[in-house]
Parts: structure tokens; C-alpha cells; sequence
């Protein structure tokens, strides 16, 4: 057990200022909305955390310092105290602490930086739409676009899409809009995989762009679909004419039975 006499005084010199405000904080929090935990830097954003403490719960203004003071947990408070030296956390206005937090942990980037970033960022392979706005807007916080940030939003998707007919068809589009550019991408994305779907489980297999129908055949033998019909003395005999010679070379055995009804791509 720590003897009082002996333990500095700096180290309890945040009790007096804690218990100061921890009554009218435990009054702020009746009927706190959900439960805020303390502040985890490795968990959330300081801005994440600070929107759920108050847009949740509607604290009243009076009550805003006392109560985050209390509810960020002793790590956070210890840092905000060495922040803040030499006036104390409660001396700090509620706008002035969030900001004070905020510089620290996350120091303004380079604006030049973040926005080569952003105009370097292309859609990868296997990102849907969806993915590579999202990607988009993340990078777009520290660019400072202002009210332009859809324009840009549109530029870059556009220019950064994978497909190039895609891209086309928006080249064309008239007064595209970011919305309208997202919509496009989106409907042409999901009709790609649907169509593909099909090709895979429909009835036949897609190859070099033709469907071909399994258990069909293509040549007849009296129409009986049988491919190749019966062997005959005509499989034998020497082929004299140009179609002949292309026939066998084709691979078939008998030049006479094949259907007349139907043009073989084999004989010509």
C-alpha cells in the first residue's frame, strides 16, 4: 500500500480537477444513448468517436466538457492534461479540446501529396464499382475540393475505370454527373456478371464468342442427327472434286449422306 506522506504530490494532482467535474458529469450522462467506452486510438477516429459522443446523445452545451472529460478514459485525459500545460483540460473550451486532440493524433497532411494520391488512384482488378468509390471518396477528406469534390469525383472515375468500352459510353454522355456516372458503371457491371452467369450455367458453352449446344448434331444421316452417318462404299473412293478433298480433310467420312437440308460450314 502506497503511504500518502511519501508519494509525490504531482502524481494525485489530477484528482482534485477529476472529482471537480465528475458530479456534473455523472448528472450530464443520465440517459446517455448506448455505451461510450474510452477512447481508443487503435479502435476509431478521434472525429468517429466525437460524433458518436455528441450527434447520439444531444448534450446540452454546459455539459459537453465535463462529460468527454470523463467518458475519454485516463489515457487520453493524460495526454489532453500534457497538451494542455500549463491550464488545465476543464479551463478549455469543448471546441478547443476536440481540436486540440485532433492536431496531435492526426497532424494536417500535405495537400500536394494527398491530392497526387487521389489523382493517381485507379480501379484495380476485381474492385467493383462500389469499392473503388468508396476508395475515392477515403482519399478525397484531405484534398479540400470543397463544393467541386464531385466533379472530381466524376473525373477520376472516369479516368480510372478499368474498361475502356465503359469509359466510352460515359465520354459520350452529356452533362455527366458523379451520380449518373456511378449509376452507368453500376448497371453495366451487374449486367457483365449476369450475362456471364448465364453463359456459364445455361445450356451451352460460350466459345469464341458463339454459343454451341451440347447433344446436337451436324450432320444427318437421313436425318436421323447422327454425326457422320453410316459408312459407305462413298468413304472410300477417291475424292476428285475441290469439295471432296475439303470434306475429307475435315475430317468426314461420307461426303453423300451429309444433309442438304441444313449449309455445313465443314463442306461449304
Amino acid at each position: 500500500m502506497i503511504d500518502d506522506e511519501d508519494s509525490p504530490d504531482e502524481d494525485w494532482s489530477f484528482l482534485p480537477l477529476f472529482y471537480e467535474f465528475s458530479e456534473s458529469a455523472a448528472t450530464a450522462m443520465t440517459g446517455i444513448i448506448g455505451n461510450i467506452e474510452h477512447f481508443d486510438n487503435n479502435e476509431e477516429t478521434w472525429n468517429s468517436y466525437i460524433e458518436l459522443f455528441v450527434e447520439c446523445n444531444g448534450i446540452a452545451n454546459g455539459k459537453k466538457v465535463s462529460t468527454l472529460l470523463t467518458v475519454i478514459g485516463p489515457k487520453t485525459y493524460n495526454l489532453l492534461r500534457d497538451l494542455c500545460t500549463p491550464d488545465k483540460p476543464n479551463q478549455k473550451t469543448y471546441d478547443e479540446i476536440v481540436k486540440i486532440v485532433q492536431d496531435h493524433l492526426y497532424p494536417k497532411p500535405n495537400l500536394i501529396a494527398e491530392r497526387y494520391k487521389f489523382s493517381q488512384r485507379n480501379q484495380r482488378e476485381h474492385e467493383t464499382v462500389a469499392q473503388y468509390v468508396a476508395v475515392l471518396k477515403n482519399l478525397s477528406v484531405h484534398c479540400e475540393f470543397g463544393s467541386n469534390l464531385n466533379d472530381y469525383l466524376r473525373d477520376r472515375l472516369v479516368s480510372g475505370i478499368r474498361s475502356e468500352s465503359t469509359k466510352q459510353k460515359l465520354l459520350s454522355e452529356v452533362d455527366l454527373t458523379f451520380d449518373k456516372a456511378v449509376k452507368i458503371i453500376s448497371a453495366i457491371e451487374a449486367a457483365e456478371v449476369n450475362a456471364a452467369s448465364l453463359a456459364h450455367n445455361g445450356g451451352g458453352i460460350l466459345q469464341g464468342g458463339r454459343v454451341q449446344r451440347l447433344g446436337v448434331g451436324v450432320h444427318g444421316n437421313g436425318g436421323g442427327g447422327s454425326r457422320g452417318g453410316s459408312a459407305t462404299s462413298a468413304s472410300t473412293s477417291t475424292a476428285t472434286s475441290p469439295q471432296q478433298q475439303r470434306f475429307q480433310r475435315q475430317g468426314h467420312s461420307n461426303f453423300n449422306k451429309c444433309s442438304v437440308s441444313v449449309k455445313c460450314y465443314c463442306c461449304g
